[in-house]
């Protein structure tokens, strides 16, 4: 069965701009693209054989944030996941971002709402009074306490905070003990900042094993310059370890590490997140926490077609499992 990577390829071009082409007839791409794309998701079978079932109509709308652009790889394996889903379901998708003009017009026949980013109260509970099936991913329940039971609105995240833990206490186990946190800041509802899981549970567990110091927490933005600049605050504190939340960050900060003169991992060791592409080609290999966002999208549209067609009682918290993968950024046990 073809994908949007196998579209993407015949048509040389990223697999957000084919999402976005599929999905939506108003995109700003010139006609020829446009065209290039369409032929291509036919010469490789995309299209073939699906036909919208039940007259089922969800939409897709996007976070807009200026550090998070729509071509982040998280993000857009996490679209691809519902627009696939969608595809093999027979399940007609229109695609938008939050800023997108006269949106809400747009959404008065939808059956279901997937807001896909991070989303405040006041703007979920905005959609819910729109659309009575909404499904935020990539947010816990838990971080918008004010909306758990909220009728009709159900979440989908990873669950970063089993992830985290397991990924420090290895780092503990082997020997690290003075482990710093790289993190960045999000916003959500204009000035207020998203309470991010990863940070929660690193201090969480840092506290379990009475080893956490709070001059060890720095954040700024999800970027290797962010890592880079951030490392080099920290550098002075020695620590032993980088748990970074992202790989982005990680990256820069490892270039800022050997800049100094330490040896990756015999110094200092570091464990990423999202297990992208980034970490894979990182020198060393970098160690990191898989985020599979793929199946997040994926998850969200069947959660939205389970209560449309059978009316499964909500709302539902669901939780992604993460997974560490071990590279050689982290390998080196120390005594």
């Amino acid at each position: 069965m073809a994908t949007l990577k196998d579209v993407a390829l015949r048509a040389g071009v990223s697999i957000s701009t084919v999402s976005r082409v599929l999905a939506s007839k108003d995109v700003p791409i010139s006609e020829n693209t446009k065209l290039r794309i369409r032929k291509a998701a036919e010469e490789v079978g995309y299209l073939k054989g699906i036909k919208i079932k039940d007259g089922i109509k969800l939409a897709l709308i996007q976070w807009v944030n200026v550090d998070h652009d729509i071509s982040d790889k998280y993000y857009q394996n996490a679209a691809s996941g519902i627009i696939d889903t969608c595809r093999l379901s027979g399940t007609f998708l229109s695609r938008y971002m939050e800023d997108d003009e006269d949106l809400d017009s747009k959404l008065t026949e939808v059956d279901g709402i997937i807001l896909l980013g991070k989303f405040g109260e006041r703007k979920i509970i905005h959609y819910a009074n729109i659309c009575r099936r909404i499904v935020v991913a990539d947010m816990a329940m838990s971080s918008i306490p004010k909306l758990n039971g909220f009728s009709g609105v159900s979440f989908v995240s990873m669950d970063f905070r089993q992830g985290v833990k397991d990924a420090l206490e290895r780092l503990i186990k082997d020997g690290y003990k003075k482990i710093a946190y790289l993190g960045g800041i999000e916003y959500i509802d204009e000035d207020e900042i998203f309470m991010d899981e990863r940070k929660n549970s690193y201090i969480n567990t840092m506290k379990e094993h009475s080893l956490y110091d709070e001059e060890l927490v720095l954040e700024d933005k999800f970027t290797q310059d962010s890592g880079y600049n951030l490392m080099k605050q920290i550098l002075p504190k020695e620590p032993t370890a980088i748990f970074a939340a992202s790989d982005e960050i990680a990256v820069g900060a490892m270039k800022a590490a050997k800049e100094a003169g330490l040896k990756i991992p015999k110094d200092i060791a570091f464990i990423g997140c999202n297990n992208s592409a980034t970490a894979r080609y990182a020198v060393p290999e970098l160690t990191s926490l898989d985020a599979p966002s793929y199946d997040m999208g994926k998850h969200s549209v069947n959660l939205l077609l389970g209560d449309i067609k059978y009316s499964l009682s909500g709302p539902i918290s669901l939780k992604i499992p993460c997974k560490l993968e071990i590279r050689k950024s982290s390998e080196q046990v120390r005594y």
